[in-house]
């Protein structure tokens, strides 16, 4: 995940997959080092981005977070 985006801001259609996965299997930790960087540049040029992919890695996200007792972070997410 982290060599396909130009840089570790942009979404890929990669990141939405990722944080389903770890939600689902419940491995929190293992999405920790792709929320350490803030998602500052969409781009669907890059990848086949949609909507809802930008929704499910925050939502995801925002719930890792949280499971982690990590509530401040798990608010801006």
């Amino acid at each position: 995940m982290s060599r396909y985006p130009p840089s570790p801001s942009h979404l890929t259609t990669l990141h939405a997959l990722f944080a389903r996965v770890c939600a689902t299997t419940r491995q929190y930790a293992a999405l920790l080092p792709s929320l350490s960087s803030p998602i500052t540049e969409v781009d669907p040029s890059i990848s086949d981005l949609h909507y809802n992919d930008n929704l499910i890695y925050h939502y995801a996200g925002g719930l890792a977070l949280a499971a982690l007792r990590r509530w401040s972070e798990a608010e801006e997410c």
